[in-house]
């Protein structure tokens, strides 16, 4: 009998190691391996091979202050990114993954440790004037004006198209789709459908600075940006009563109450008119001409505006018409003077800073056609409606550029 109970209860014990084993051999998890980054600036994108069977995978990052490795992110999928990161900074990543059996959660080992050291703001010799420019014409007739277009709202210095490389299709989808009876007040705050100003010459910064879509942005205040920039190094701040002349590629923002815009110059004409680049809600990408100094309308900025967009962006003259930009236009906005020295981000080797508006355009774009077209429709003196309550507003935008027409 006792032989009998022996036997009965070694069988059970085998039994218990049998099924123990197998739990354990069920809830083993394989080591995470292939851990790797791509990296800027500002961001940081971890990705690894996928551990069969695995339930999600845990991320930790090594703290200086806590003298150990610290969880940051629980995640199923085998990639993660993390933006707004500083510059010049090391990190240091470990990878885990996990998979739930019975009720309990099962962790593999840690993957190989990964050292990214994020990389710094060039500061030298970045572009030029001319591949500013070109990259800046780009979404002419493809990006409609909307007020808060490429405004970010977790302070990273602009939208996810604003921060990206080229134009966004989804500019180019939104603004096939509308009308010449498009109306911006319609869509405010549709961010990811279009520009607004300061989200245009952002983006624009952008493309010339970076050379890879998700690092920080320059998007902010339309009445900042020539004064921010220039404090970057980047150039001259000249103060609206000090600028006496213009050249392609400065950053004119509005330096008073009645004026919320920013816009870059392509180049001055004889007759002292300038040729202009913005995104305005006339409404979209485009160029636009000013009067003269002493205010005569049939300016030759304006003509060679129309020419160019008539010749080479009809899509987007079949919808709208092009405006005559008032004198304000050359009184009311500070410049920024870009640094061509080679002692900061952009040089002048194709000597742009000495061409007139015709030159840079027709380097820039083309040559005119030589038949006449008629003179653009001079901008009316409007009483601009008011913009939406401050307490309505949800991203930090730009009212209309001063002597915009605004549609009803």
């Amino acid at each position: 009998m006792r032989t009998m109970k022996k036997r009965w209860l070694a069988a059970a014990v085998l039994l218990l190691v049998l099924c123990l084993g197998q739990t354990a051999a069920a809830a083993k998890v394989k080591t995470p391996t292939g851990l790797k980054a791509d990296y800027d600036k500002n961001y940081i994108t971890l990705a690894w091979k996928k551990v069969p069977k695995a339930a999600g995978y845990v991320i930790y990052r090594y703290s200086k202050i806590a003298g150990q490795y610290i969880r940051v992110k629980d995640l199923r999928t085998n990639t993660y990114t993390m933006y707004g990161l500083p510059t010049k900074t090391l990190y240091r990543f470990k990878v885990r993954a996990y998979r739930k059996t019975g009720g309990r959660t099962y962790y593999s080992a840690y993957s190989k440790r990964l050292q990214v050291r994020t990389k710094k703001e060039p500061t030298k010799k970045v572009s030029t004037i001319k591949k500013f420019l070109q990259g800046a014409i780009e979404p002419i007739g493809k990006a409609i004006y909307v007020w808060g277009g490429g405004w970010s709202v977790d302070g990273l210095g602009g939208s996810p198209e604003a921060r990206s490389m080229g134009v966004s299709s989804q500019w180019v989808r939104f603004f096939n789709a509308q009308s010449k009876d498009y109306n911006f007040y319609n869509t405010q705050y549709q961010r990811h459908d279009g520009l607004d100003c300061s989200g245009y010459v952002g983006w624009a910064i952008y493309n010339m600075m970076n050379t890879k879509s998700g690092n920080n942005g320059y998007v902010m205040s339309s009445r900042d940006m020539a004064k921010n920039y220039a404090s970057r190094g980047w150039g001259t701040y000249i103060k609206r009563a000090d600028v006496k002349d213009y050249k392609p590629g400065d950053i004119m923002s509005s330096a008073c109450k009645d004026c919320g815009h920013v816009w870059i110059v392509i180049g001055q004409c004889e007759d002292g008119s300038v040729v202009v680049l913005h995104s305005s809600s006339n409404p979209g990408v485009q160029l636009s001409g000013t009067v003269t100094p002493d205010g005569k309308i049939v300016s030759q900025a304006a003509v060679l505006a129309q020419k160019y967009m008539e010749q080479y962006y009809p899509d987007w003259c079949k919808k709208f018409k092009t405006k005559i930009r008032d004198e304000k236009y050359l009184s009311h906005f500070g410049q920024m003077r870009w640094n061509v020295s080679g002692k900061s981000v952009l040089t002048d080797p194709d000597g742009y800073q000495k061409m007139t508006a015709e030159e840079v355009l027709k380097d820039l774009i083309g040559p005119l056609k030589s038949e006449e077209l008629p003179p653009p429709d001079p901008e009316p003196d409007l009483t601009l409606p008011d913009p939406p309550n401050e307490s309505e507003k949800t991203v930090e935008t730009e009212t209309a550029a001063a002597g915009e027409v605004m549609v009803p």
